[in-house]
C-alpha cells in the first residue's frame, strides 16, 4: 500500500493491530500516528519518509509492540518516538534530524540490528520509567549529532556488539542504572567521553572487551571488570 500526503499519513485510535506492507511519504506531518491503542501493535516490512516524526505512539499506547524491518527517514523531527514502551525493534534503519528513537521502557525492550543516523541530536533515548525494566541493544550500529545512547533508570542493561561512531558522548549511564554490561562494542570519534558511567554501586558495571578511541574515552565509576 503506497499513501503520499501533506499531514499524517497513517493516523490509528482504538483500531488496527497489523500494518504490513506499507510505502508512507508525509511532506508536512508525520508517517503514523497510534492513539490509545490498548492492545499490541506490529509493524513491519514498512518505508516512511516525513518531515515530522516517523512512527509516534501517545501515552496511551500499551502493549507488547513488535516493529521490524523498517526503513525510516524523518528529514525534521525524531524517528521512532514513543511515550510509553514498545518490546522489539529489529532489522531496521532510522534516519533522523533530531532523535533516532525515543521511548519509556515500561515494558521489557530490546533493539537488535539497527542502525541508526541522526544529524543533530541523540540516536538512542530512554527516559526514565516509573517500573524500570530489563533492556537489550545489540548488534547495532549509531552515527549521532549527540549523544549516542541516552539513558536513564533500568532494572538491568545489556549493550552488546554495538557501534557509536560520532557526536558527543557515545554512551551515558547514568547514577540510576542498575545491572549494567557493556560488552563487544566500539565507540568512537566522539567530541566528548566516549563511555560517561555513575553506575548503582549496589550492582557495579561490567565493561568487557572494548574499544574506545578518542581524546576523552571513559569517565567512571562503580566498574567491575
Amino acid at each position: 500500500l503506497n499513501i503520499t500526503s501533506k499531514e499524517t499519513s497513517i493516523y490509528s485510535e482504538y483500531g488496527g493491530k497489523l500494518f504490513k506492507d506499507l510505502n508512507l511519504t508525509s511532506t508536512s506531518g508525520r508517517g503514523i500516528d497510534f492513539d490509545n491503542a490498548n492492545y499490541d501493535v506490529n509493524l513491519t516490512d514498512t518505508n516512511i519518509s516525513s518531515k515530522d516524526i516517523g512512527i509516534h505512539a501517545g501515552y496511551g499506547v500499551i502493549g507488547d509492540h513488535v516493529l521490524e524491518n523498517l526503513d525510516i527517514n524523518s528529514t525534521e523531527g525524531n524517528g521512532i518516538y514513543f511515550e510509553k514502551g514498545f518490546s522489539e525493534l529489529s532489522n531496521s534503519i532510522i534516519s533522523a534530524k533530531n532523535k533516532g528513537i525515543v521511548l519509556v521502557p515500561d515494558i521489557e525492550l530490546e533493539i537488535n540490528n539497527v542502525q541508526i543516523n541522526t544529524s543533530e541530536d541523540i540516536g538512542i533515548q530512554l527516559n526514565s520509567s516509573n517500573t524500570p525494566q530489563n533492556i537489550a541493544i545489540k548488534d547495532t550500529n549509531i552515527s549521532a549529532g549527540g549523544d549516542g545512547i541516552y539513558t536513564n533508570n533500568s532494572s538491568k542493561i545489556l549493550i552488546d556488539n554495538v557501534v557509536v561512531d560520532g557526536g558527543k558522548k557515545g554512551i551515558y549511564l547514568p547514577w540510576n542504572m542498575k545491572s549494567i554490561t557493556l560488552q563487544n562494542s566500539i565507540i568512537k570519534n566522539t567530541s566528548d567521553y566516549g563511555l560517561f558511567l555513575d553506575a548503582d554501586p549496589s550492582t557495579p558495571a561490567q565493561i568487557l572487551n572494548n574499544c574506545f578511541y578518542g581524546n576523552k574515552e571513559v569517565n567512571e565509576q562503580h566498574i567491575r571488570e
